[in-house]
């Protein structure tokens, strides 16, 4: 007969074929923390110019305020 020769045939195939779903589970998992790091890269990235951003505009409106405080002493004296 040739039952034995299909069975191992099949059992063959069905460790293939576990074996590739493994292989794409993994790579999906590889592809989805190396997104998920660009996006933590992105968001960090994203933090320090808003940081960069808010402390240049405390600068202007302090530097602001000190020409306004100023400005009455100087215009006066001339």
């Amino acid at each position: 007969m040739h039952v034995q020769p299909v069975a191992s045939a099949w059992a063959r195939q069905a460790k293939e074929d576990q074996r590739r779903q493994e292989e794409q589970r993994r790579k999906e998992d590889e592809q989805q923390e190396e997104q998920r790091w660009k996006e933590q890269q992105l968001h960090m990235v994203e933090r320090q110019c808003l940081e960069k951003k808010r402390r240049r505009d405390e600068e202007r409106r302090q530097e602001e305020a000190y020409r306004q405080a100023k400005e009455p002493w100087t215009s006066s004296s001339r």
